[in-house]
C-alpha cells in the first residue's frame, strides 16, 4: 500500500470536487475505509489515496484523469543545514557576556512560522528565561499539547498545532511534540536563542 496522487488538470470554476474525487475509483474507495487521503481544489483538481499499484492503473484509464504517479514520503534530514547557510566557512560566532549576539532583543517582535515535524518544548534553544514579559498583543495558542507547552514555550510561540493524522497517514503522533528532530532544528535555527556550552555530538564546543 502507498500513497498514490491522480491528477486531473486544472481546478473547476465553482463547485466541490471532493465528491467527484471520490466516485471517480468508484467501488474501490468504498471497499477500502479512508482510502481518499485528500482532495485537491484550489489551483488543481486531483486527489490522494492510499492504494496498491494493481489498484491504481485502472484509475490511469478513467476519463478525465491526465497522470497517476505514487507520492511517497520523503524523510528530512538536517546533514546539509550549514552547506545551504554557507556557514561552512569562515564563522565566527562570539558568546561572550559583552557580545551582541547574547541580547535577547535580537530579533525582538518577529513571528516565524513553521510548518514542519513539531518542535520539543524541552530543547534549550527555547529556554525563556531572562526574556522579557509577554506583551499583552500576543496571542500564544497550542493544540493537544501538554502543560509543557503553555508554561515554558508559549512566550516563544504563536501558536503550536498539528494535522490531524487520520487525514496523512496512520501511525503519526497525535501531538504538535517533535518526535523526529527536524522542526526543532528549523525552528531553533530560525528563532531559537543561544545556548552556551552548545556542541555537535560533544564537538565544537563554544
Amino acid at each position: 500500500m502507498e500513497f498514490i496522487f491522480v491528477y486531473m488538470g486544472a481546478a473547476a470554476e465553482n463547485g466541490s470536487l471532493k465528491n467527484d474525487h471520490t466516485q471517480l475509483p468508484g467501488s474501490l474507495l468504498r471497499r477500502r475505509k479512508n482510502a481518499l487521503v485528500h482532495s485537491y481544489k484550489h489551483g488543481i483538481s486531483g486527489f490522494a489515496a492510499r492504494l496498491a499499484a494493481p489498484e491504481a492503473q485502472p484509475i490511469a484509464k478513467k476519463h478525465g484523469v491526465l497522470s497517476v504517479f505514487p507520492d511517497p514520503v520523503h524523510h528530512p534530514h538536517t546533514t546539509r543545514s550549514w552547506d545551504f547557510l554557507k556557514y561552512e566557512t569562515d564563522l565566527e560566532i562570539n558568546l561572550s557576556p559583552n557580545s551582541d549576539w547574547n541580547l535577547f532583543s535580537q530579533g525582538s517582535d518577529t513571528i516565524v512560522g513553521s510548518l514542519d515535524s513539531g518542535i520539543w518544548p524541552e530543547s534549550e534553544s527555547f529556554n525563556a528565561k531572562d526574556m522579557s514579559p509577554i506583551p499583552s498583543r500576543w496571542k500564544g495558542a497550542c493544540a493537544k499539547a501538554h502543560d509543557l507547552f503553555h508554561l515554558k514555550f508559549e512566550y516563544k510561540t504563536s501558536k503550536i498545532s498539528y494535522i490531524d493524522p487520520d487525514d496523512i497517514a496512520d501511525g503519526l503522533p497525535n501531538t504538535p511534540s517533535d518526535t523526529m528532530g527536524h522542526g526543532t532544528h528549523v525552528a531553533s535555527t530560525a528563532s531559537g536563542t543561544m545556548v552556551p556550552g552548545g556542541s555537535y555530538y560533544g564537538l565544537a564546543i563554544n
